[in-house]
């Protein structure tokens, strides 16, 4: 009788251990699952209150408050009518100044934290999500009651709409069978772990990504979007600037608490980051709109469109990033990014939509690395110097994760004006290899008008509008679409296709 190999009894086992974890109810329920949605209360805060004695307010700034010099506000106590778990501060703001807030927090749990408004996460200026709120990134504080407040108040600058934002997320707490599923499901990961393809033997694939269903994301909370870019060019890497403590089963209630904070309390159109990933290494979609679509988001202010914002679920900035941290942005990126044939150790171009916390004007052309810290387009710390250090490290583990790959496939002049007879169609590849690339009319979609091979690394042709027919004349005006395919050994890199537009 032929023997099974280990891969098949490990599968077999699992199987097995899934079946009775499901009829024991042992795993967490499944996707799309009803999970209580949190609350969120807004609760103004006097601004009269927060100006401190012997510091002269600015008659010109009748609404809010404005001082003549920098100063600390007075503390101010402010409630919550039911409680909450994640708390924030949100206000409008004349200026632009950084104004850092201590915050303690009472009543069932209690702490402190020293939060900053530095712009972790922000919108593209007149963009949907551009609702000209500012605000402090929100801390996870279990559960409480109220909090007390201090700002420390910019010269000159008033600010107004001076709001707690309370979020509870303690209705969406994991049941003890939900918390034994998640145990269950960990312990099959590090089984199985040994018998999985290493990234050197496939193209890469999607990880596995934790869904919106799956971490309860309320679909009727989002306010507008999704809103798509022509084309992913970079991604941007952050961090939530949250608890570092917190547990697997909590995870997702963070994630939802700040959702709700983005929406309710900055009016951000959802969630700001495309993903996030939690301390844990588990990879979670963030903004609605499609997993592997440009989507536009709000975490990096002038340079949201044509960029994929990934967070870490933490706070990076003296703490170092758990390595299954940083091996998840390598995962992540490295499929994310071969979806659209970007290399991980390339450059991008950007042209800056401008705002107050970037670094460059609008309509600034910069060249960035594909991936990126966030503080290299914004006035920021994110994703904290533990993070930002890890970034070579990423780079790298992406590039190198699967093969093989086609990278910047392009076609030149496109769109091509009228009497163009000379086209250079090009792309770099991860390691040599036999190419071709075929051209499809988009009027005859069934059979390709011209076809290209070779081998190499690099693939380059020049295409004179002629068809592999002889007797056809050349190619006529209209929308084309260029198929690069590259292999090696059997191993094909994933398809890269352009459309080109002829005059």
């Amino acid at each position: 009788m032929e023997m099974a190999s280990p891969r098949h009894l490990v599968a077999r086992a699992s199987a097995t251990i899934l079946l009775s974890a499901w009829f024991l109810g042992l795993l967490p329920p499944a996707a799309g699952s009803e999970v209580p949605p949190p609350a969120v209360s807004l609760v103004g805060i006097d601004e009269t209150a927060l100006a401190p004695g012997g510091v002269p307010r600015l008659r010109a700034a009748p609404d809010g408050v404005a001082l003549a010099r920098t100063a600390w506000s007075r503390s101010v106590r402010v409630c919550s009518p039911d409680g909450f778990t994640m708390a924030g501060l949100a206000w409008r703001q004349s200026g632009d100044s950084p104004v850092p807030a201590r915050v303690t927090w009472s009543g069932g749990t209690s702490g402190r934290a020293r939060l900053v408004a530095d712009p972790d996460e922000g919108p593209d200026p007149g963009s949907p999500d551009d609702d000209g709120m500012e605000g402090t990134p929100p801390v996870w504080t279990g559960e409480a009651r109220c909090l007390a407040v201090r700002l420390r108040l910019p010269a000159r600058e008033s600010l107004e709409g001076i709001r707690a934002v309370f979020v509870d997320t303690s209705g969406g707490d994991p049941s003890f069978l939900q918390r034994a599923g998640d145990l269950l499901a960990h312990a099959w990961g590090l089984a199985a772990a040994p018998f999985t393809a290493s990234s050197a033997d496939a193209a890469p694939q999607q990880p596995p990504i934790i869904t919106r269903a799956q971490w309860g994301a309320d679909e009727k909370l989002r306010r507008c979007g999704p809103d798509h870019a022509p084309a992913l060019k970079m991604a941007h890497v952050h961090h939530t600037v949250a608890s570092n403590a917190y547990s697997r089963a909590k995870a997702d209630d963070l994630i939802r608490g700040i959702y709700a904070y983005h929406v309710k309390g900055r009016k951000f159109c959802d969630i700001a980051y495309n993903f996030l990933i939690d301390r844990f290494g588990r990879i979670y979609e963030g903004r609605y709109g499609g997993l592997d679509q440009p989507v536009i988001g709000a975490h990096a202010m002038g340079f949201n469109t044509g960029s994929t914002g990934v967070a870490a679920l933490g706070t990076f900035t003296s703490t170092h990033p758990p390595k299954r941290v940083v091996s998840a942005f390598k995962r992540l990126l490295a499929w994310r990014l071969d979806a659209a044939h970007l290399r991980p150790t390339g450059w991008a171009t950007m042209t800056s939509g401008g705002g107050s916390s970037t670094k460059y004007e609008k309509g600034r052309v910069v060249s960035l690395p594909v991936i990126s810290g966030h503080r290299d387009t914004g006035l920021t710390s994110c994703p904290g110097a533990k993070l930002y250090a890890k970034l070579k490290t990423i780079r790298t583990g992406a590039e190198l994760r699967g093969s093989p790959k086609i990278w910047d496939p392009l076609v030149t002049p496109n769109p091509a004006p009228a009497g163009t007879t000379q086209l250079q169609l090009g792309a770099t590849l991860s390691q040599e290899m036999d190419w071709t690339i075929e051209i499809y009319s988009s009027a005859l979609p069934t059979a390709a008008f011209k076809r290209f091979a070779g081998r190499g690394s690099e693939v380059v042709a020049t295409w004179d509008r002629t068809g592999d027919d002889p007797l056809a004349p050349p190619a006529p005006a209209g929308v084309y679409q260029v198929y690069f395919r590259a292999s090696e050994a059997g191993l094909a890199a994933t398809e890269a296709v352009v459309t080109l537009t002829l005059y």
